[in-house]
C-alpha cells in the first residue's frame, strides 16, 4: 500500500498547496532525520484502506 500512496502524493500536493507528501510508512522510516507535519488521511479509490499523509518541512538539526 505504501508504493501505491507514494505514487498519488506529487498529484495531492497541488490540493494541500504542499511540496512534499510521503506517506505514513515513509515518515516513520525517516523521523528521525526529518520533521513531518501530519496532514491527515487520505482514501483511495479502489481501496479498502487509506493511509496518512505527512508533509515534510525540514532536516532536523545535528
Amino acid at each position: 500500500m505504501a508504493f501505491f500512496l507514494e505514487g498519488i502524493c506529487e498529484g495531492l500536493n497541488k490540493e494541500f498547496n504542499t511540496s512534499i507528501l510521503v506517506s505514513g510508512a515513509v515518515q516513520a522510516a525517516v523521523a528521525d532525520g526529518f520533521d513531518f507535519r501530519a496532514r491527515g488521511m487520505v482514501h483511495v479509490k479502489g481501496r479498502a484502506a487509506g493511509g496518512d499523509l505527512w508533509e515534510l518541512v525540514g532536516g532536523k538539526q545535528a
